[in-house]
């Protein structure tokens, strides 16, 4: 699920309760927070959070963010403020919120955290746009209205099963979430949106794919390869995905389906084709990520012609 963004009205919140006691106005928009420690950025991040990096998943106060590039599919580790409130969490925006790991949670929607020794999985981002801050503690409250931070970041603790889900639960979970994935993969071939595509693959995928060579190495080669598809069809491209079967175990999950691509070339002839794909996907962050993929399609041995006519 994607991020959203609320402003919180006046008293929407009291001090003791994190919930918002009046609808909140939904799509809101704002510049960035320009934060005293905005202008701090670099600074930090090289110097700063390697150091912290360290020991914020064990410090009060603080934890340590993985969150999954939404171009690159790379898992980062980010050191960061947090508040907890029963089941929600809050995150500080104290460098504003232009930074590339809200844009990954948000476009995510979810990630995990190391906080207190213990690693929790979050979801259902919202950006909370609130000048008075009311969701953090007192003390926070007031550095950050000093910084000038405008913005929260609420997360919910995701159901994970040593709070009791089954396990038939938790695997039926996370195979949606796959299956959801996967459509949003669908979607953005489509609409030949590359970057879109690239959030199913993990940095170091191996991929055999339909055209040489036997083996494409990393999340690049797979990013060539769909630029070559994209430049070799007219838009509006088709693509479906028939019989999509998933098993799917704690980290590791694998999948298998028939797909077609049809459109029209760029030299004006119509194209349509099955292949039958595989895929296996490794859970980083709490995100799945396709790790190996396999594209194919018959072969007559006889003739040593590929046959590109056939139909589920």
């Amino acid at each position: 699920m994607a991020g959203k963004v609320n402003k919180i009205m006046p008293l929407a919140l009291t001090s003791n309760d994190p919930s918002p006691a009046a609808p909140l106005t939904e799509g809101a928009t704002q510049a960035p927070s320009a934060t005293k420690m905005r202008r701090l950025r670099f600074f930090t991040a090289r110097f700063i959070n390697p150091l912290t990096r360290l020991v914020a998943g064990r410090l009060p106060g603080f934890a340590l963010i993985t969150h999954t590039g939404r171009r690159s599919g790379r898992a980062y580790r980010t050191p960061i403020n947090v508040f907890q409130r029963d089941d929600h969490y809050y995150f500080p925006l104290s460098y504003g919120s232009d930074v590339d790991w809200l844009k990954n949670v948000l476009a995510a929607g979810q990630c995990s955290i190391r906080i207190r020794g213990r690693t929790v999985r979050l979801d259902e981002p919202e950006l909370l746009i609130d000048p008075d801050l009311r969701p953090l503690p007192l003390f926070a409250r007031l550095i950050e209205r000093w910084n000038g931070v405008t913005e929260v970041l609420r997360m919910r603790a995701a159901v994970r099963r040593a709070e009791g889900v089954p396990m038939a639960t938790q695997r039926a979970m996370d195979e949606a979430d796959i299956r959801r994935r996967i459509d949003n993969g669908v979607k953005a071939i489509r609409a030949m949106d590359l970057e879109g595509v690239m959030a199913l693959y993990a940095p170091d995928i191996v991929s055999f794919d339909i055209v040489p060579p036997l083996r494409h190495v990393g999340a690049e080669a797979k990013r060539k390869n769909w630029v070559d598809v994209f430049a070799t069809y007219q838009r509006p491209l088709g693509y479906e995905i028939r019989d999509l079967t998933i098993s799917v175990g704690d980290d590791v999950a694998f999948g298998h389906s028939l797909n077609r691509i049809s459109g029209t070339l760029q030299n004006g002839h119509r194209s349509e084709t099955w292949v039958r794909w595989t895929a296996c996907l490794r859970k980083t962050g709490g995100t799945w990520l396709i790790a190996h993929d396999q594209v194919s399609v018959p072969l007559d041995f006889a003739s040593g012609r590929a046959l590109l006519d056939l139909e589920p």
